[in-house]
């Protein structure tokens, strides 16, 4: 509810064989130095909820509260990296806790490096490509934290391959041949994202199977109209999952919670 409060507090994080993740290195935040060779990295909580920074650098300790939906810092994100943070969050902890490897913190520290990273323009909002490797580098320098690095790449790749379609999705009209008594059609996917989806035919005659990036058409009878062919995958991210943002004119504003990607077809 708008004008609720949190209590913020700390835990250190660790990986699934209980070493501690420590910086690597330190990086430039929007509000000062974040990080720092040698130290521990520690989670924020509000209420108990896991919290991601969005203002890296501005102070913020255990006691303070943060009053919901009065950030002012993610009012002024603008819509392009807020859609981009609720990415984050959909494909990294919490939205994915279940597809990613490693400890629970590490998952949560890899999804707020990526979110750093939005929010500090290292990656760019539209494409999530990244223009600075400095918050990477403050983490995961010379094979540190592997989980942490191998969650951090997972959550990259699933953003970045959300919007691909397989290529041969592009309303293209294909032609079956008759073989060995039926009709068929294999198309590669030279996009490399069918695994992801589900294909599905106007029609029930035809019948589909997919192996590896290959798709694969049958029909033992004659089809006088064209069947629509139909990719789609799920986000399977509850729909009533959402995004709340906590804030201060003082202090460090955070986020909490996930909002749904959608369904794409």
């Amino acid at each position: 509810a708008a004008g609720s409060t949190v209590n913020i507090s700390f835990a250190y994080m660790y990986q699934s064989d209980g070493s501690q993740i420590r910086w690597t290195d330190s990086f430039a935040g929007t509000h000062g130095t974040d990080g720092g060779a040698g130290k521990a990295t520690t989670q924020i909580y509000a209420n108990g909820q896991e919290a991601y920074c969005i203002e890296p650098g501005e102070s913020l300790h255990t006691g303070d509260q943060l009053t919901a939906n009065a950030s002012e810092a993610w009012n002024n994100l603008g819509s392009t990296k807020q859609n981009a943070i609720k990415m984050a969050l959909a494909f990294g902890k919490p939205g994915n806790a279940g597809g990613l490897t490693g400890s629970g913190d590490a998952k949560h520290l890899a999804t707020q490096m990526i979110i750093w990273e939005i929010v500090c323009s290292y990656r760019n909002a539209e494409n999530y490509t990244v223009t600075d490797n400095c918050v990477y580098n403050a983490v995961c320098k010379g094979g540190a934290n592997a989980e942490v690095a191998a969650s951090y790449r997972a959550i990259e790749n699933a953003m970045k391959t959300w919007q691909v379609t397989p290529s041969f999705a592009n309303g293209s009209t294909y032609e079956m041949r008759w073989e060995d008594g039926r009709y068929t059609l294999s198309i590669q996917d030279t996009s490399g994202v069918l695994s992801a989806y589900s294909v599905t035919s106007s029609d029930s005659r035809v019948r589909i199977s997919k192996s590896g990036n290959t798709i694969t058409l049958t029909s033992d009878t004659y089809l006088a109209e064209n069947p629509t062919i139909t990719v789609s995958k799920s986000s399977g991210i509850s729909a009533s999952a959402v995004l709340v943002p906590y804030g201060s004119p003082t202090l460090q504003d955070v986020v909490t919670g996930v909002t749904r990607v959608g369904d794409v077809s």
